[in-house]
């Protein structure tokens, strides 16, 4: 992997230098609870294997919780300029101009400079990350949807501003096209999931790690060339690929459950990110259109997919729809495992 160097035009300030001071790369907690348990085939071989319970490191969540407020209200701001200068001058040269030119150029670097600026170096802080995302996305629905595509969005600018901030998209009435309420009680049942969801992902994530995240046997390592078919279907390889692919989906789900529920305290119902894609899907097509991750579906629908499909094939819409997802990944893995020179403050 290369190295690159990026230099800050100059320290953060001194009060932001001590907040992200702790670079997370060690865990240095000492379990608050240990205890032992029985062998369990596949995951725990030993009689007695002793587990610690740990208590979640305070600093980790502070950062979390300034990056994401930081870029709550940058995407703010942006939503402004945006409205103005791209959606309501949508098809003219300056929208483009504004939105290929400037937005998506300065989004994209955007945590680059970040993580070299204040020297952030934990993966799960990086993860964080929204707003290239975001805005890119929204800029494209901005510059090549039409306003019929986003109607409550564009209703009003507050709607707009709402739009923009949130990742996890607000739902609004569609006679009224003001943003739907949730009840208390709906409020305490998404609290529950996601405190669920957090203990589930210390459980596994405290299993899995006894076996390097490969519980079951195989007959050929994983990351190799060194395999035939047979090898891949495998029952140890099929089974680590499930409990890889569960990881990632609570990890995912209770992420973006926790982003939403920064919204839903304020009383606004957003969408079901996560609709349990891997038990409950019927067939490919309903896993990615209606389960898996509905926040980067619907921008894709409306930022790359209905504009392409106003001009070219379905066909041919889907597959550039695919590629751009697959180049979205690929960015977000490239800032996530970025390297820099580190400078010491």
């Amino acid at each position: 992997m290369s190295k690159h160097v990026m230099v800050p035009p100059s320290p953060p300030p001194a009060f932001v230098a001590r907040l992200f001071a702790d670079k997370l790369v060690e865990d240095d907690r000492q379990p608050a609870v240990v205890f032992s348990i029985g062998a369990i085939p596949g995951l725990i071989d030993e009689e007695g294997t002793k587990f610690g319970l740990l208590v979640p490191k305070l600093q980790f969540w502070i950062q979390l919780v300034i990056l994401l407020a930081f870029q709550t209200v940058l995407c703010i701001g942006l939503a402004l300029i945006i409205l103005n200068f791209v959606a309501k001058r949508r098809g003219s040269s300056s929208s483009y101009l504004v939105g290929y030119g400037i937005i998506i150029p300065a989004v994209l670097a955007f945590p680059y400079v970040v993580i070299s600026w204040l020297g952030i170096r934990n993966i799960m802080v990086r993860f964080v990350f929204y707003l290239p995302t975001l805005i890119t996305f929204r800029v494209l629905e901005a510059m090549h949807c039409s306003q019929e595509d986003v109607p409550s969005a564009e209703a009003s600018v507050s709607n707009y501003v709402l739009f923009y901030s949130c990742l996890v998209e607000v739902k609004y009435d569609a006679e009224t096209t003001k943003p739907l309420s949730l009840t208390e009680a709906e409020i305490v049942k998404r609290l529950w999931r996601i405190a669920s969801q957090y203990v589930m992902l210390g459980i596994l994530y405290s299993l899995v790690l006894q076996s390097s995240f490969a519980p079951f046997d195989v007959p050929t390592e994983a990351h190799t060339l060194d395999h035939s078919l047979t090898d891949l279907l495998h029952l140890g390889h099929l089974g680590n690929n499930l409990v890889g692919a569960y990881l990632m989906f609570l990890t995912l789900s209770f992420s973006q459950s926790a982003v939403a529920f920064a919204v839903n305290i304020f009383g606004f119902k957003t969408v079901d990110v996560m609709r349990n894609p891997l038990l409950e899907s019927t067939s490919p097509s309903d896993f990615w259109s209606h389960r898996w991750n509905q926040v980067i579906h619907s921008m894709l629908k409306r930022g790359i997919f209905k504009p392409m499909a106003r001009s070219f094939p379905r066909a041919i819409a889907v597959g550039v729809t695919f590629f751009v997802s697959g180049l979205l990944h690929e960015y977000v893995w490239s800032f996530i495992f970025f390297q820099h020179d580190e400078i010491e403050r």
